[in-house]
């Protein structure tokens, strides 16, 4: 399917908060790129990119003709063209359609018990998680719900279903991308607040709306099922075809580089300088004043 004739103007929200516009939703899709990464594009205009190393970044993306728009949290924006299923960066191919992710169905809501006119906790094997948070940074809405389901609902209104999982005192939350389940960031719980724990938002700061949830006595005699132990490391990329090996150029920036080869094993500065070592490529770049000065 030539998806170049199809694009429109899309004007995004963040994962994490933005103002969203209407959106087609056969726009959305599943790409990979030539140093393992992946990126999806959803119909609201958000997107995830899910590095080689396991990190998760959200941000938004517009579409102007043959010209398609990566803009990250921090509002740095990467320009692609557009050709056929496929995006291109400065004539070389970046970006590989792999198809469209299968929808999560959005759980039924648990029917609350009147007892008397009072409402009755709901029950589930996440009961007492279940709640609504508001990440003041940006006004977004976490609801979690008893059976392990959580709606993440934008400041815009649209939203995206997701699903958690307990581990001690950390939840974490996943995505359904075709038939694998990806990792979409981790909060810690404390008390009526969880602290997300994220390479955009370190340790930001998630405040519960509302009072918590009493438990009831079928949720205090039984113990939460073990939550599902998700190998997420197990988990291949699908095959890629021949494809030009990711480059580096003077004067690009340190997200450009890190989005093209993921990130160093180990950094240095100096002061305006700052170094990233790639042993495993055998590469040494120097940035000066945030741009690459040197490439050894």
């Amino acid at each position: 399917m030539k998806r170049t004739r199809l694009l429109v103007a899309l004007i995004g929200g963040l994962l994490f908060g933005g103002t969203l516009q209407a959106q087609q939703p056969n726009f959305s899709g599943v790409y990979v790129s030539t140093t393992r990464a992946q990126l999806q594009l959803n119909p609201d205009g958000s997107l995830t990119i899910r590095s080689a190393n396991g990190r998760v970044s959200p941000g938004r993306f517009t579409v102007n003709g043959d010209t398609l728009t990566l803009i990250d949290s921090m509002g740095s924006s990467y320009p692609l063209t557009i050709r056929g299923d496929n995006l291109y960066r400065d004539g070389g191919l970046a970006w590989i359609w792999r198809g469209t992710p299968t929808p999560v169905p959005t759980p039924a809501p648990a029917t609350p018990v009147q007892d008397q006119g009072e409402q009755v906790a709901p029950v589930g094997p996440y009961a007492a998680y279940a709640g609504e948070y508001v990440f003041e940074m940006t006004g977004t809405h976490y609801i979690f719900h008893p059976d392990g389901s959580c709606t993440v609902r934008n400041p815009g209104g649209t939203e995206s279903q997701m699903h958690f999982i307990v581990e001690g005192d950390w939840i974490r939350m996943t995505m359904k991308m075709g038939n694998s389940d990806f990792p979409m960031g981790s909060f810690k719980k404390q008390g009526d607040k969880l602290y997300m724990n994220g390479a955009i938002y370190p340790n930001a700061e998630l405040v519960r709306q509302g009072v918590s949830p009493a438990p009831t006595p079928e949720t205090e005699a039984v113990a939460p099922p073990a939550p599902a132990q998700h190998h997420y490391e197990d988990v291949a990329p699908p095959p890629l075809p021949p494809a030009p090996a990711p480059t580096i150029s003077m004067g690009q920036t340190k997200d450009q580089v890190t989005a093209a080869f993921g990130e160093p094993q180990r950094k240095a500065a100096a002061g305006p300088k700052e170094i990233f070592f790639y042993t495993d490529l055998k590469m040494k770049v120097t940035f000066t004043n945030g741009k690459v000065s040197s490439i050894e």
